[in-house]
């Protein structure tokens, strides 16, 4: 009943007795004082009644009134409850891209007159943006910073500017491998400043030390989630003086040995990481397989608690799939090709032929989405971006070089027909590589961390 209705209810009660009383003043009109006294006690008793009534309807009132505020806080409670549920979920996404290289004519090409320093910006220029909306952006940084004491230089010993480190950190990269074949180029002293350069930007480095750490793993929080980055690289490049003492490249770098990735493996698993994700540095050059010890290699990596495997190197393209070892399953990409190089038909077609000329100008972003529902962990969506590096001719005698995601240019106006054909071309080489293994016929919803 609501208080209106009570309030009514006690009204009428107070006329009523009111009412009776009146007509037994008119029946007996020769009354006593007494019968006076009488009446006046009764209206006293009526009107005391009356604030009885109004006094419980008021605490009757009262008590709704509480009872509906407790009825409503609890409401109020139970949604922000749904609320909180509803925006646990955590999404991340991590970014992978191809190898980073830096032959003779993209430092040419970089040095800026109007400038009076080297400027590589528009190389990412039109990649930065696909970087925007990822939490962990990933290179493979296959050259060396060791500063204009050494002669800038592309193959075979890569020593680059350090303005090409400033580009890099300018589109978006959060972390850089530095652990592969070219990681010593420039020997220990090239290595530890290419180590130390990364260190002094926003950037996070991984795969090379100063000195040997603690650990080789990288860790990274999302929520109440860690994940476990490893990398390792197969070959470096002249290091025959110190490939027989193993400890002292172990020291500096992180090289493919089955007994320090499972020293790494059961680090992170003891560190209870929710997802680990492996970079690996492997293969052959110019092959659009894996190698017989790439697969290899991968069943280990994913029986011992591997989620993710990305690979790189043979500077061109290899299939992406989900696997299976025992009761694991993971997502690997064998090789995600060039990201920006000189390699391509104009300078290898001689060499290699034109179909692997070609595809050395292919690479792609990953795009790993991540979805974080309490204590699940899912790899729900994995988007490939193919790109194309552009190099135009100058009259200067170099080339102007560019990372073009091909969607974006296959109907650029800007370009002449043989080059939205060649980008066109891009992506469909680029396209078929990756799905050879059936990659897009699979749905992603891979949980991790089940190890």
């Amino acid at each position: 009943m609501s208080k209106l209705h009570l309030t009514k209810f006690a009204v009428g009660a107070l006329l009523l007795s009111m009412l009776a009383a009146c007509n037994d003043d008119t029946d007996t009109e020769n009354d006593t004082d007494e019968t006076d006294d009488s009446n006046a006690e009764t209206e006293e008793n009526v009107d005391e009644s009356s604030e009885e009534e109004n006094e419980d309807d008021e605490s009757e009132n009262s008590e709704s009134e509480d009872t509906e505020s407790e009825d409503s806080t609890a409401d109020s409670d139970t949604e922000e409850e749904e609320v909180e549920e509803e925006i646990e979920d955590i999404n991340v996404r991590i970014t992978f891209t191809g190898d980073i290289m830096g032959h003779q004519p993209q430092i040419d090409s970089a040095w800026d007159e109007s400038l009076g320093r080297y400027n590589y910006d528009p190389v990412f220029e039109f990649v930065a943006p696909h970087f925007e909306d990822s939490d962990v952006v990933i290179g493979n940084l296959e050259l060396t910073l060791s500063g204009p004491d050494y002669p800038y230089a592309g193959y075979p010993n890569f020593n680059s500017p350090d303005e090409l480190l400033d580009a890099i950190e300018n589109a978006g990269y959060t972390m850089l491998n530095l652990t592969n074949n070219h990681s010593w180029d420039t020997g220990i002293d090239g290595l530890i400043r290419t180590r130390e350069q990364v260190d002094a930007s926003s950037m996070e480095a991984w795969g090379t030390y100063v000195e040997e750490p603690e650990s080789r793993v990288v860790y990274k929080e999302f929520g109440d989630k860690t994940f476990a980055f490893l990398t390792y690289a197969e070959t470096f490049n002249g290091m025959v003086d110190h490939v027989n003492n193993p400890e002292y490249v172990i020291q500096h770098s992180n090289f493919i040995n089955e007994t320090y990735m499972l020293e790494d493996l059961e680090e992170a698993k003891a560190n209870d990481a929710d997802a680990i994700i492996v970079n690996m540095h492997w293969g052959e050059e110019y092959q659009h397989e894996p190698t017989e010890r790439a697969v290899e290699w991968t069943e280990f990596l994913v029986e011992n608690g591997a989620d993710i495997v990305m690979g790189g190197h043979p500077h061109v393209l290899q299939p992406a799939e989900l696997i299976e070892v025992g009761d694991n399953q993971a997502f690997v990409s064998y090789s995600l090709g060039n990201f920006v190089s000189n390699q391509r038909f104009e300078s290898l077609g001689n060499v290699y032929g034109e179909t692997v000329a070609r595809a050395t100008e292919n690479g792609v972003i990953v795009h790993l989405d991540v979805t974080i529902s309490g204590d699940d962990v899912r790899l729900t969506d994995v988007e490939f971006v193919p790109t194309w590096v552009y190099a135009g001719y100058e009259k200067t005698g170099s080339y102007d070089y560019a990372i073009l995601p091909t969607e974006d240019f296959i109907e650029d106006p800007r370009f002449a027909e043989t080059y939205v054909d060649r980008i066109t071309a891009s992506r469909d080489h680029t396209l078929t590589i990756l799905g050879n293994y059936g990659i897009f016929e699979e749905e992603i919803d891979l949980e991790l961390g089940t190890y």
